[in-house]
């Protein structure tokens, strides 16, 4: 199916909402995940914990190699966020089991993965109270409405993320002066729609909307790796020049 990415809110047109049930729904994302939230699919209804049957509806990696656990929601009363939660805590808990099962499915590119997971649900429609209860979650989580209309037309609005940015794994410390520039950058970055996640890793932070954006890197001093080019931030001045072209690589995503 040849999906087109539309916005209700700038156009008029009448669009017949397509009916799925789980199955079909799950089958129609895997099949344009990379897509969708540029993830290679790694597997699907995989069960990680046979004694208590726990099964991830599907597991991949995205643009950074990070571990992404997609869990899809059809019910109102769906658990998913707990669910998500509980495999991300299996994973934590049995790493090195979990690194030789990684190593099954995708061999020489097993080296590269980040074992801190992201949990993705997606489903048609998510309640504020939904966003509520990630909030103040420290983990990466993100609930995606994705609907198809038709037949061929797909929108997606990411309409919650956790906004905890976790800075332990930045190996960077930060000056004052430094710090006082990435509080103004994250803020931007974050001011420009709540689809906006970050995620920091050794000295990177990845900037990602659907697909990652932008990278801000932390050597010597702070840099952004943006639009295919590394720029250095030693004001506030350049932040400001460069608040365009972020603007410009935000909306591409």
């Amino acid at each position: 199916m040849d999906c087109v990415f539309i916005n209700n809110k700038k156009n008029n047109k009448e669009y017949k909402k397509e009916i799925f049930d789980k199955y079909a729904y799950k089958t129609f994302i895997e099949n344009s995940l990379e897509d969708f939230f540029a993830c290679k699919l790694i597997c699907s209804d995989y069960v990680i914990n046979k004694e208590s049957n726990l099964k991830i509806d599907a597991l991949g990696i995205d643009d950074n190699y990070q571990l992404v656990i997609f869990e899809y929601k059809i019910s109102r009363f769906d658990r998913l966020i707990d669910k998500g939660l509980m495999i991300i805590d299996y994973i934590n808990e049995h790493l090195s089991e979990f690194k030789m099962i990684m190593n099954d499915f995708l061999k020489e590119e097993a080296k590269n993965i980040i074992y801190k997971p992201r949990l993705v649900v997606v489903g048609e429609s998510f309640h504020k109270y939904d966003g509520f209860s990630i909030s103040k979650l420290p983990y990466n989580i993100e609930l995606v409405s994705l609907n198809v209309y038709n037949k061929d037309y797909v929108l997606i609005d990411k309409k919650y993320v956790s906004r905890n940015l976790d800075l332990i794994e930045l190996k960077y410390s930060f000056t004052k002066e430094i710090k006082a520039l990435f509080d103004s950058l994250v803020d931007y970055l974050i001011s420009l729609g709540d689809e906006v996640t970050l995620f920091a890793m050794g000295n990177v932070i990845f900037v990602r909307k659907i697909k990652t954006f932008m990278y801000i890197v932390f050597e010597e001093k702070m840099s952004v790796f943006l639009n295919n080019k590394m720029i250095n931030i030693n004001s506030f001045n350049d932040l400001e020049k460069i608040e365009k072209t972020i603007e410009n690589e935000y909306d591409k995503r």
